[in-house]
């Protein structure tokens, strides 16, 4: 099966926009062709590094071989309690 990293790039791009967030760059990840490696900026200014997975998972890298699933349902949810109030 052929992996399109442009679809897992869209995905990650639309994410982004829903939950307030820019996605600043993209690139395949160096150690593992079938992530996609991206640079977000946060609604507060933060930049996080991000690994999207062929599976459609996110994981913050936080450095020293470190990361933390983000947890997309619960941050899209939260986002949709802001809107309304």
């Amino acid at each position: 099966m052929k992996y399109n990293l442009s679809l897992v790039a869209a995905a990650l791009s639309n994410f982004c926009e829903e939950i307030g967030w820019d996605l600043v760059n993209y690139a395949p990840n160096q150690k593992n062709k079938a992530q996609l490696h991206g640079i977000i900026i946060d609604e507060e200014g933060n930049r996080l590094e991000v690994l999207a997975t062929q599976s459609g998972n996110y994981y913050e890298l936080l450095g020293n071989k470190k990361f933390k699933q983000i947890d997309k349902k619960g941050l899209l949810e939260s986002r949709k309690e802001k809107r309304v109030s």
